[in-house]
């Protein structure tokens, strides 16, 4: 069945890309075995996570979207959608992002002062 053989080959991806819990190997194949942003939109709000689980969805999301070679306007898309209508989507993302600042200027890269 190519629907198994799917799941399985999002399972593995998802393993090789160190989604290390249940819940976010469950987000990893709905972001990435969706259809469109919509799609994996409706699919993450059917998911029925609380606001705590609700936080790895936009984990999930900005790691799927680095790992990719170049960059792919879905991922912005669905963070849009997500930021859009759901105010803890936007704040978990900005969390996301100043720890990947911090990262990023503790490695060296920042600048500053």
């Amino acid at each position: 069945n190519e629907s198994n053989s799917s799941s399985s080959n999002l399972m593995y991806l998802a393993t090789s890309m160190r989604m290390n819990t249940a819940l976010r190997k469950s987000i990893f194949c709905v972001i990435m075995g969706a259809d469109d942003f919509i799609d994996a939109y409706e699919k993450i709000v059917k998911m029925r996570l609380s606001t705590i689980q609700s936080r790895e969805v936009i984990r999930v999301l900005v790691r799927c979207c680095s790992s990719e070679a170049a960059y792919n306007p879905y991922y912005g898309y669905l963070a849009g959608k997500l930021c859009s209508n759901h105010r803890n989507h936007k704040f978990t993302l900005q969390l996301v992002y100043w720890d990947m600042f911090k990262q990023w200027q503790d490695k060296g890269g920042g600048g500053g002062g």
